[in-house]
């Protein structure tokens, strides 16, 4: 494999441009339903022609697979290729943080790579076989009807005709209030229910699979060139935030093997210790501490300083609040969005009022706590 020209940062950007696919799908499919239901016909409408008006738009539900198909199958093949070519940039990123020093360290010449291959070709199988089955099939369906799209058109659709026929709102006001309040449940489902029984949204399914890619090809992709050298010490990366399983070992010299392997380097702790493979673990879902290097006893230098695992902890429980404010001010964009091609004025101004003070909150968090900073492209809304 020849040396990347993708960095450890661009990796991370590569991911949430393959999730940031599904966001614009699913901006693009809420808007084609917008345009289906926000017609002449609404504004018209009766409260007594409101179940006529609702069968009317239960027929044109084919007219919204022939709006979106073409969309859906363009983002589908997009995402398959993106995928792809994020996991070869993956394997590449990690042979060449790890070849070079694996030969330095154990006088080898470069050893054969026929596993890297399988270990590629698993993972991105499995991953496009993941978001294939819990995403794409549920847009991409023989039966239309069952589709992901077609059922978020007729629940907003009888939804609207609910709040409609209690009287208690205009048809226009209907609509947007059923739009929002779809938007708020997460808007389209994917088909992955986890233990608990949660049904996931297409949105937050996606992300987590597509960000989770990184750590595990990483660390599958190292961990296999370091078998071939049969050498196993790395220097775990250090961040001022950390899960409960990196807290410890973050900053320290780790094994790369159980404690059971015949290998096993009883000076320093394993990530075996510390859940990995599980994903809460060490290189669980949405790991950040995968960039990690091979390290020398006695030749390498530790020049990492962790800050005290609890402090870890604590900080991350922090991030963690960013990062739900910085949702909370994409829904909100997703929502002004909305309102827009509603031609809603008072949700306009709602809205936007809305991000302002979401923002506030934002920059409020991170002047408060050093270890934090501002991240716009977490905030943005993603559309075409």
């Amino acid at each position: 494999m020849s040396k990347p020209k993708v960095s450890p940062h661009q990796l991370t950007i590569q991911a949430s441009q393959i999730a940031d696919i599904y966001t614009d799908l699913q901006d693009e499919v809420l808007k084609q339903i917008i345009n289906r239901l926000n017609d002449d016909s609404l504004a018209k409408m009766k409260r007594d022609d409101v179940l006529k008006w609702q069968m009317q738009k239960m027929s044109e539900l084919h007219l919204l697979n022939d709006d979106t198909l073409d969309y859906i199958s363009q983002s589908v093949n997009k995402s398959h290729k993106a995928i792809k070519q994020l996991l070869s940039n993956i394997g590449k990123t990690a042979i060449n943080n790890v070849d070079g020093d694996l030969q330095q360290v154990t006088g080898k010449v470069e050893q054969p790579m026929n596993h890297i291959e399988q270990v590629l070709s698993a993972y991105s199988d499995q991953t496009i076989g993941d978001v294939n089955n819990n995403i794409n099939q549920r847009l991409i369906s023989h039966n239309f009807n069952d589709s992901a799209q077609a059922q978020a058109y007729t629940d907003i659709l009888n939804k609207t005709v609910a709040k409609v026929i209690t009287g208690l709102k205009s048809p226009q006001q209907a609509l947007n209030d059923t739009v929002y309040q779809w938007q708020n449940q997460g808007g389209l489902q994917s088909g992955f229910v986890d233990k608990a029984g949660h049904h996931w949204t297409m949105q937050g399914y996606a992300s987590t699979v597509i960000q989770s890619v990184i750590p595990r090809t990483y660390g599958a992709i190292t961990k296999q060139r370091m078998d071939d050298y049969n050498y196993h010490l790395v220097l775990y990366p250090a961040h001022l935030s950390a899960r409960k399983a990196c807290a410890p070992i973050q900053g320290h010299v780790v094994n790369l093997v159980p404690a059971s392997d015949p290998n096993y380097n009883r000076r320093y702790d394993t990530v075996y210790n510390h859940g990995y493979g599980k994903p809460s673990g060490t290189l669980g879902v949405n790991c950040s501490h995968w960039n990690y290097t091979v390290f020398v006893p006695g030749v390498n230098t530790n020049n990492l300083h962790p800050i005290p695992p609890k402090q870890a902890i604590a900080n991350a429980k922090v991030q963690g609040n960013q990062r739900r404010m910085e949702r909370a001010i994409r829904l909100s964009k997703f929502k002004l969005k909305a309102a827009e091609e509603l031609g809603d004025d008072a949700g306009i101004k709602h809205f936007k009022l809305q991000i302002r003070n979401q923002q506030s909150s934002v920059r409020q968090i991170v002047k408060k706590h050093d270890f934090l900073t501002r991240d716009y492209s977490r905030e943005k809304f993603i559309g075409k």
